[in-house]
């Protein structure tokens, strides 16, 4: 080995070590409020019962049925936080992303040149993270890693024992999520269906290696037929293994198509030509090129890829997958032979290459110290990302609701829902939740959103609520100017992006908590203050560049109950935490106010 490709090699190896470094920073991430709550409550219920639920087991009527197809993650989950509480759980996390970019790294590093894996790797991890949200629906990318492996190495060595792991590890995936249906059937299917073309194809040219075609056309059938068999392997019996097919073929099943609409992830993408997604042009450019190279191409991978991509334009859910597809395809049809075209010296493709490497090592570098100085401020103090376990969310309403003993059904967005059903159910029954098992609740839900004037009070009498807990950062805020203005109802605490109202009279509340609307109303604000805030805003919002140097605060609790204050008509109280948030940290207000 010369001594110029030693110090490739070498620079390529520190590239690695720094991408490693920025992967576990970049997927260190607080504790987001949503299904991790109800999926961590569940695990919880599974585990003391010794069984999986049949019926909903957190309704906040009666209960209905219920298949939970994702009873093993969601016991899963609950055993890494009993074992290592939200730090394991943030561990969880990076370990669950770090693995499918490994398992490509390692598939393709004597197919693809190093430099070209590693940002192939990087584009990957950047569709990891618009989708590694904690919950089982993260370990479908694992498998799929592991299943695309298979079927290519089954492919190019014709062994079928190459195709033992599908089944054995389909038993763990259809009782993890439904995933194993949608993506695990597509992959076979894709390539059974190519195999079955070959063979039809050796048989009508009459090719002596038709038999060899034959058997791996058998193979795959036979794994395919087992893998169909493994979803009769669930505690639910056949009603569980029609479940996938009755969410997807009956609309009135789980109301599936209804929902969709009002889930954003099940939205087509809006950030494709922004600069988050960056990656997705970048990895359609790369797999388009790498495709039409090649005078020979399969179809399998070919038609996973387009079909990824469909469903990419349809549902943000399908992000990863669509990259997963790419990346692979991109690995089995790396254009070396238009590479070759381009003319140059040895000493000049040498430079090229550490030019590049040095480039992205920069860009690396650059990333994590954003990371590093991505920040929260919570209670006046200013919280690293990193150090932070949780992500805002109603915990401090939650222990206020607690302490002065409010009880009963709570009036909520469904993200709260799941930290009610984890901490305090069924002391707080929340109206909705993400498991989406009522469909009825959700309906009446937004309703009340859209239109609180006509459907609001039929919804509080016939459930009784008595306590309305809404999110600024959810669908809830339409309803913040509404209980304002209701006699009736009373807002009592304030706590970064909630704010909560009580049924005045049904709750025995001390009378400081009490008197908080007057004293909030009476809150007289300095003129010299208001026009310190008033030149602040007036700045209007820093450039792109600017915010990319120096991020604002992730989030700052007094900013958002200003934000909640103003649609509550409290525009006094609300300057006052803009002006406390001001001697804070002033490009966080600028950066939120302006907006």
């Amino acid at each position: 080995m010369s001594v110029k490709t030693k110090f490739s090699y070498r620079l390529i190896i520190l590239a690695w070590m720094i991408f490693f470094v920025f992967l576990c920073l970049y997927f260190w991430d607080p504790v987001e409020n949503g299904d991790v709550w109800w999926h961590l409550a569940t695990g919880r219920w599974i585990i003391q019962h010794n069984q999986v639920p049949h019926w909903d087991i957190f309704a906040f009527n009666k209960p209905n049925p219920w298949i939970l197809t994702q009873w093993l993650g969601s016991v899963f989950y609950f055993i890494c936080y009993g074992l290592g509480g939200l730090v394991g759980l943030k561990v969880l996390r990076v370990i669950l992303c770090l693995l499918p970019i490994g398992l490509f790294a390692l598939h393709t590093r004597r197919k693809v040149p190093p430099l070209a894996i590693l940002v192939l790797a990087y584009l990957l991890a950047m569709s990891l993270y618009t989708r590694c949200m904690l919950r089982p629906f993260l370990l479908n990318f694992i498998f799929i890693s592991i299943f695309l492996i298979t079927l290519v190495r089954f492919k190019e060595n014709g062994q079928a024992w190459y195709l033992m792991p599908i089944p054995l590890l389909g038993i763990l995936w259809v009782n993890i999520h439904m995933g194993s249906f949608v993506y695990g059937g597509l992959l076979l299917g894709c390539f059974l269906l190519e195999s079955f073309i070959g063979l039809l194809r050796n048989l009508k040219d009459n090719r002596p290696d038709w038999r060899k075609a034959a058997y791996g056309f058998k193979g795959l059938g036979a794994v395919s037929i087992l893998y169909l068999l493994v979803f009769f392997l669930n505690p639910y019996g056949l009603q569980g293994t029609l479940h996938p097919l009755r969410v997807f073929l009956i609309p009135d099943y789980i109301h599936f198509p209804h929902l969709s609409a009002h889930i954003k992830e099940l939205l087509p993408p809006d950030y494709i030509f922004s600069v988050r997604g960056g990656w997705v042009i970048g990895l359609f450019l790369i797999t388009t090129v790498s495709i039409l190279s090649q005078r020979r191409r399969e179809m399998a991978l070919i038609l996973i890829w387009l079909i990824s991509l469909m469903l990419f334009m349809r549902s943000q859910r399908g992000s990863v997958f669509f990259a997963l597809a790419s990346v692979y395809t991109i690995s089995e049809y790396w254009p070396r032979a238009l590479l070759s075209r381009i003319v140059l010296t040895e000493a000049q493709k040498e430079i090229i290459h550490r030019s590049l490497i040095g480039v992205f090592i920069i860009l690396l570098v650059a990333g994590t110290g954003r990371k590093i100085q991505k920040y929260y401020v919570v209670d006046g103090i200013s919280r690293s990302v990193l150090a932070q376990r949780l992500r805002h969310g109603p915990r401090e309403v939650v222990a206020f609701m607690w302490r002065n003993n409010l009880h009963g059904p709570v009036f909520c967005d469904d993200q709260t829902g799941d930290f009610l059903l984890w901490c305090c159910y069924p002391r707080f029954k929340p109206f909705i939740d993400t498991r989406q098992v009522d469909f009825e609740s959700y309906y009446q839900y937004f309703e009340a959103i859209l239109n609180p004037q006509r459907f609001w009070p039929r919804a509080e009498e016939r459930h009784g609520i008595r306590i309305v807990l809404l999110n600024s950062d959810a669908p809830t805020y339409r309803l913040i100017p509404y209980f304002a203005g209701r006699p009736d109802w009373q807002l009592i605490e304030v706590k970064g992006d909630h704010m909560l109202f009580v049924k005045k009279g049904a709750f025995v509340l001390p009378a400081e908590i009490l008197a908080r609307w007057s004293r909030w109303q009476a809150t007289e604000i300095r003129p010299e203050d208001f026009m310190r805030l008033k030149a602040l805003v007036a700045l209007g919002p820093r450039s792109a560049f600017q915010r990319w140097v120096r991020p604002a605060a992730g989030y700052f609790d007094l900013i958002e109950e200003g934000v909640s204050l103003l649609d509550a008509s409290l525009g006094q109280e609300a300057l006052r935490r803009f002006i406390a948030a001001m001697e804070i940290d002033p490009v966080a207000v600028r950066e939120r106010v302006s907006m």
